[in-house]
C-alpha cells in the first residue's frame, strides 16, 4: 500500500508539471519564433528598446511576407511606400503597348499585396505588447480607427509616442536624455565588433537623440551642439 501511494503522488507531480509547460506555450502561440524576447514596453531606454524591436520587426517583414522588403521601407520610413506607374508613350508599338500592361498590372498587384501584408502585420506588432502598453494603445482616443483599419504603421506611432515619453509620465525622460546624450558620444569600436557593426550602432544611437529632440554633432564652429 505504502507503495503504490509514492507512485501516485509521482504521477501526479509529473501531470502538474506538463500542465505548466502546456500553459506557457499557449501564452507564446501568438508570438513568431523569431520575435520571441522582442517587446514593446514602457519603462526606462524606451527610445532605444523601441529601435530595437522595429529593426526585428523589419526583420520578420522580410523573411515572412511576399515582396516583405516593401513592408520593411514602410516600417524603416514609418509611412506607406509609393510605387511610380509605368508610362506609356504615344507612339508605342503594340508589343510595347502589351509590356506596358504587364507592368501597370505588375505594380496594381504590389500596391495591393503591400496593403494585405501591413494588415496581416497588425495582431503581430499586437503580440509583442507587453500588457500595460495595450491598455494604453487600447485607451489611446484614434484606437478605434487604427483597429478598424488594422493599420500598423497607425499602431506604431502610437507605440513609439508612448515609449518616448513614457504615455503622459515624464518620470523617465531626463533618464532617456541622459542615456541618448552618453550612448551617443562614448560609442566606441569594441574588440571583435566589425566596423560595420560599429557604424550601425552608432546610427542608432544618432536616431534615438533624433527621436527625443536632440541635437547632435558639430556646429559651425567645430564644437558640438550639445
Amino acid at each position: 500500500m505504502k507503495t503504490e501511494g509514492i507512485e501516485e503522488k509521482r504521477n501526479f507531480k509529473f501531470k502538474k508539471k506538463n500542465q505548466k509547460n502546456y500553459l506557457l506555450k499557449c501564452v507564446d502561440r501568438d508570438v513568431p519564433e523569431i520575435l520571441k524576447g522582442v517587446e514593446f514596453s514602457m519603462g526606462r531606454n524606451g527610445p532605444d528598446l523601441y529601435l530595437k524591436a522595429l529593426e526585428k520587426l523589419q526583420l520578420y517583414a522580410s523573411t515572412t511576407y511576399k515582396n516583405g522588403a516593401d513592408v520593411r521601407k514602410c516600417l524603416k520610413q514609418e509611412k506607406t511606400i509609393t510605387f511610380t506607374a509605368p508610362e506609356l508613350d504615344v507612339s508605342a508599338t503594340a508589343t510595347q503597348k502589351e509590356m506596358w500592361k504587364i507592368r501597370a498590372n505588375n505594380t496594381i498587384k504590389r500596391e495591393e499585396l503591400l496593403e494585405a501584408n501591413l494588415e496581416a502585420m497588425y495582431e503581430v506588432v499586437m503580440s509583442i505588447c507587453e500588457p500595460v502598453m495595450k491598455d494604453h494603445i487600447c485607451n489611446h482616443e484614434d484606437y478605434e480607427e487604427i483597429d478598424n483599419k488594422q493599420d500598423t504603421l497607425g499602431l506604431l506611432k502610437i507605440i513609439k509616442k508612448t515609449m518616448h515619453s513614457n504615455g503622459e509620465d515624464d518620470t523617465h525622460m531626463g533618464y532617456n536624455h541622459f542615456i541618448a546624450i552618453t550612448n551617443y558620444y562614448h560609442v566606441q569600436l569594441e574588440r571583435y565588433q566589425s566596423r560595420q557593426e560599429y557604424r550601425d550602432q552608432f546610427v542608432v544611437y544618432r536616431k534615438v537623440c533624433e527621436q527625443l529632440g536632440i541635437k547632435v554633432g558639430a556646429s559651425a564652429n567645430g564644437r558640438d551642439k550639445y
